[in-house]
């Protein structure tokens, strides 16, 4: 699975048959739509990449906790991960019930009539917008070529710059994840350095053990895993490298 910062990803859940011409327009290039059979697995979704979950419903639920409870945990994942930035859009056939629509809107839920499409493809384009930039946050690199084989990497911070005692190994990796944005398996990831899949995992670690003990020297408050992220997608190990890199 690939996440290129020009594309959000739209993640929704949608018994609705009709629905195709809602979002297709929004297929663009600029936003993706991924479509789930459960409101589980659309979660399983926002919890392991950034992008919009829309929850689109024939009519207003008489279970009116259960979308509560989604915004709670769309909250949970925000905080837990920042940088993810998801958000919850709900649409609706039917005319909710105002003061409940207030309440989800003060928790950051979006709530729509389906009527509504044109609005509704506006606030999704902007959502596409806002998700992009904070996709674009993180510390700043600086990759030093000595020669072709011999790599230096900087972690550049608002009180100094530091060296991170990479070796060729791990330097390569750094390499490898941050000028390539994408996700990678560690199958991927030990194909393309000659490596076991141990050896991945090891130098991971390392990677993140060496970052995590300069950053505050460098004064970045951004942790290692937030740099160096890695999360499990459809039973496979999944890593990337968000951040800024500039190279001399």
């Amino acid at each position: 699975m690939e996440t290129h910062p020009s594309t959000t990803q739209l993640f929704c859940f949608d018994p609705v048959p009709q629905s195709d011409d809602l979002f297709s327009s929004l297929e663009d290039g600029i936003v993706s739509l991924q479509r789930f059979a459960t409101v589980k697995d659309l979660m399983m979704a926002g919890r392991s990449s950034q992008g919009a979950l829309i929850i689109s419903v024939t009519g207003w639920t008489e279970d009116q906790t259960s979308f509560v409870a989604l915004a709670e945990e769309v909250e949970r994942i925000n905080v837990s991960h920042p940088f993810l930035r998801v958000r919850l859009m709900i649409l609706l056939k039917d005319e909710p019930q105002p003061a409940y629509t207030d309440a989800l809107e003060r928790m950051g839920v979006r709530v729509f009539l389906r009527r509504h499409q044109e609005v509704i493809e506006q606030f999704a384009r902007l959502l596409a917008w806002q998700l992009s930039r904070a996709q674009s946050r993180g510390p700043s690199f600086c990759l030093v070529y000595n020669d072709a084989t011999d790599l230096t990497v900087f972690l550049r911070g608002r009180i100094q710059e530091v060296e991170l005692a990479y070796g060729n190994r791990i330097a390569t990796l750094f390499e490898t994840m941050a000028l390539n944005r994408h996700w990678h398996t560690t199958r991927q990831i030990a194909d393309d350095l000659g490596l076991s899949l141990t050896s991945v995992k090891v130098y991971l670690q390392r990677l993140r053990r060496e970052y995590e003990s300069k950053r505050r020297d460098a004064g970045v408050e951004i942790s290692a895993h937030q740099v160096f992220q890695s999360v499990r997608m459809n039973g496979a190990w999944m890593h990337r490298f968000v951040g800024h890199v500039r190279i001399l």
